[in-house]
């Protein structure tokens, strides 16, 4: 039996999608595998996390960061010392905050992929 995926899933893609594409000029080159260790990822935090995580890692100007190419991997890689960045919680909040606020727009997204038969089912 396949595990459903979040509805909070599709944000946290369009996040690193158009944060890279603000730092470098085009959108995230995702691979298939991207978004199978992503999901992973979502067992241990939410999207919204995930998302404020993503902000610390991509304006990180380590060595190791800049060598690594800020690729999802790198990222899922950093994820133990990037939480102990100060800013992650507070900007996880607000993303929290922003997609709690999106709930027509997730209707949309669940009737859309029929995994609810019309915003009433809610």
């Amino acid at each position: 039996m396949k595990k459903e995926t979040s509805p909070y899933f599709q944000f946290l893609i369009n996040h690193i999608h158009e944060t890279w594409k603000n730092k470098k000029g085009f959108g995230y080159p995702f691979r298939g595998r991207d978004f199978k260790e992503l999901k992973t990822a979502t067992r241990n935090f939410q999207e919204w996390q995930l998302m404020s995580l993503w902000d610390v890692f991509i304006e990180n100007d380590s060595e190791w960061v800049k060598k690594t190419g800020h690729s999802v991997n790198s990222f899922l890689s950093c994820l133990c010392w990037l939480v102990d960045d100060k800013y992650w919680k507070t900007n996880a909040k607000k993303y929290e905050s922003k997609l709690l606020i999106s709930i027509p727009e997730l209707e949309k997204l669940l009737v859309s992929k029929k995994l609810i038969n019309d915003k009433k089912s809610i």
